[in-house]
């Protein structure tokens, strides 16, 4: 694969979960200290746009954002669903 960069998205919270382990800030945090020797981007995509579902997240990725992200792979399934 030919990637120009991975993105690691952190969420605000899952929805289905009833106890939080760790902040929102804390996770980001985590995320950060883990990929910082990684080509690993932590972003904060969800939590920017109040998603609170993953096909909130992935609209937004494919649809409503003025960059130019190829997420064929992506698409290709959110389509068929």
């Amino acid at each position: 694969m030919q990637l120009n960069e991975i993105w690691w998205l952190v969420t605000p919270q899952n929805p289905l979960k009833i106890s939080r382990p760790a902040t929102y800030h804390e996770r980001v945090n985590n995320c950060k200290t883990i990929t910082k020797n990684y080509p690993i981007i932590v972003k904060e995509v969800e939590n920017n746009i109040n998603s609170t579902y993953s096909y909130q997240t992935i609209n937004y990725l494919l649809y409503e954002n003025n960059h130019n992200i190829n997420l064929s792979l992506i698409r290709q399934h959110y389509e068929q669903i």
